[in-house]
């Protein structure tokens, strides 16, 4: 054989490249992802995921033929915490300073060089198209940021900016990012409705993991403040969800074995009953019914989806037949609680007084009085991640009085007319997920965790862009 030949047959660094950002794009890298998350999860391997993350992310900055493969590390990195590190009830937590913190900040910083190389070398991508949504989610940022403004004291004044810069920054980033970082053209057609997808399946992962390693059934009665992980307790992970339903069945009418999809969609329901969490299995059922609806008009295959729901319906309804008894016992707790509202129409109360104190700009996120039921038992977490007020319009007004009600206002008429005004089946699937993050957001704090609403703003990347 002849150098020549040689040298023919060995790769170059430029396909060895494409073949990597080959992969980087596919639906297979997602899976993976959500394989290692998993992993990290139940192993309290957060640290190491999250090093792959940043090699991840760098080269994909440097290299990489544009930022797609970041995206599911925006989602999984927020689910990753294992029980053992959840911030709110253990102080030596990976993401306290001296377990790990350092460590994890030095990280993010690595992450931001990257990405903001990228952003200036591909600037004129970035800067050089419209982006619809983006004047709603400045607005919303900005009322945030001055929530409170003139009614509280110059340090609660400067958490409360922090707090609603981050707010706002996980709206407004990964929406500006992925819409303008990622070549939409390329992009599989199922990319994203498979991302939602590998999502509920490593919820589901995470669920079933604490109902093994924990003693979450005692008596055979579900103890349902036992239901919790590293980054939320049983309605987050509901919440989070049901928001993953609609792309199951996204999945299910854009392909020839829809019926897949829709046993995946019907899973997901039923994972939602063992959160536990009332508003997420309302909600989800609710959800359930309209994917089904929108299947079963968009989809190729119509038949091969009914009959799966049906047969998912039946199973569960001879199941609930078959062990009545059992089943009464296990969801004896949420059954007892039925539709009261809890304390929730106190907090109602209380934070629409904070409202008529201070209307126009409200009294921060970072409550003068009356302080909301608060989950975290860490004091460092809460003195940063304040206790919320359980409706998303209650939390506004309190917060960030008029102006913010406003604001939020203005980007709920942009989103709805972008995902409902110009439609395609891809849209109306986000929209129906969008309505999930509502609707639930109406009982509980879900517009104002970090998780739902980094896929919630990744969601209307897609959804914008997607038909390019």
């Amino acid at each position: 054989m002849y150098p020549t030949d040689m040298l023919a047959k060995t790769p170059t660094v430029s396909s060895i490249t494409n073949r990597i950002n080959r992969f980087l794009g596919s639906p297979q890298y997602v899976l993976v992802v959500m394989l290692l998350s998993a992993v990290a999860n139940i192993l309290s391997l957060e640290l190491f995921a999250y090093s792959i993350f940043t090699l991840l992310v760098l080269y994909t900055c440097f290299l990489g033929e544009d930022l797609l493969p970041i995206m599911p590390l925006f989602v999984f990195s927020y689910i990753i915490p294992s029980k053992e590190n959840n911030p709110g009830r253990n102080d030596t937590t990976i993401f306290s300073l001296e377990h790990g913190g350092i460590y994890i900040g030095c990280l993010a910083v690595l992450i931001i060089v990257g990405i903001v190389y990228r952003v200036i070398r591909d600037r004129h991508t970035f800067f050089g198209r419209k982006y619809r949504l983006l004047p709603g989610m400045l607005l919303l940022t900005v009322a945030y940021m001055i929530g409170g403004l003139g009614r509280v004291d110059s340090f609660t004044q400067l958490k409360s900016v922090l707090f609603g810069l981050l707010q706002g920054c996980t709206i407004l980033l990964p929406y500006f990012l992925f819409s303008g970082g990622v070549n939409w053209k390329k992009v599989q057609k199922d990319y994203f409705p498979w991302l939602g997808v590998c999502v509920g399946c490593l919820l589901l992962l995470e669920l079933a993991w604490v109902y093994l390693s924990s003693d979450i059934i005692k008596d055979g009665v579900i103890l349902r403040l036992g239901i919790y992980t590293g980054w939320g307790i049983c309605n987050n992970i509901g919440g989070l969800l049901i928001m993953m339903i609609p792309f199951a069945f996204c999945l299910a009418a854009n392909h020839r074995r829809g019926w897949v999809g829709a046993v995946i969609g019907s899973i997901f329901l039923v994972g939602t009953l063992f959160t536990c969490s009332r508003n997420a299995i309302l909600t989800g059922f609710a959800v359930f019914l309209i994917s089904v609806i929108l299947t079963l008009y968009y989809g190729q295959d119509r038949k091969g989806p009914s009959i799966a729901v049906i047969f998912c319906i039946g199973i569960v309804m001879l199941l609930t037949i078959a062990f009545h008894k059992q089943l009464l016992q296990l969801f004896s707790i949420i059954i007892q609680k039925g539709f009261s509202f809890s304390t929730r129409d106190t907090i109602y109360e209380e934070g629409m007084k904070l409202f008529f104190q201070s209307p126009l700009f409200g009294t921060s996120f970072y409550s003068p009085g009356y302080i909301p039921f608060d989950w975290s038992e860490s004091e460092i977490f809460s003195n940063f991640f304040p206790p919320r007020w359980h409706n998303t319009f209650v939390q506004l007004a309190a917060c960030c009085g008029i102006v913010g009600v406003g604001a939020y206002v203005f980007h709920r008429v942009q989103t709805v007319c972008l995902l409902l005004l110009q439609r395609t089946p891809e849209r109306v699937f986000v929209a129906c997920s969008v309505l999930a993050l509502i609707v639930s957001s109406l009982f509980d704090c879900h517009f104002f965790n970090i998780g739902p609403v980094l896929f919630y703003s990744i969601a209307l990347a897609f959804a914008e862009n997607h038909d390019i």
